[in-house]
């Protein structure tokens, strides 16, 4: 959700224990699957433990990545 006043509609429609169609929603943002943000978490903890092939030999001096998107293809 990016928009603040749909938010805040949802937010009022849920206290009334009401529900709004995600097709009434312009500003939905679909989110990484839970798999995926476990990935994420893996990547951090990585990136704090030590990593000698790439001279960091106590850890938190590199960084983990990866790419995350809907419709894109890696070639």
């Amino acid at each position: 959700m990016t928009n603040k006043k749909e938010a805040n509609s949802i937010q009022a429609k849920n206290k009334a224990c009401g529900t709004k169609q995600v097709s009434e929603v312009r500003s939905a943002v679909q989110l990484p699957s839970a798999f995926f943000r476990g990935e994420i978490g893996l990547a951090v903890e990585n990136a704090k433990k030590p990593n000698e092939s790439i001279d960091d030999a106590k850890g938190s001096f590199h960084e983990e990545g990866g790419m995350f998107g809907y419709g894109c293809k890696r070639e």
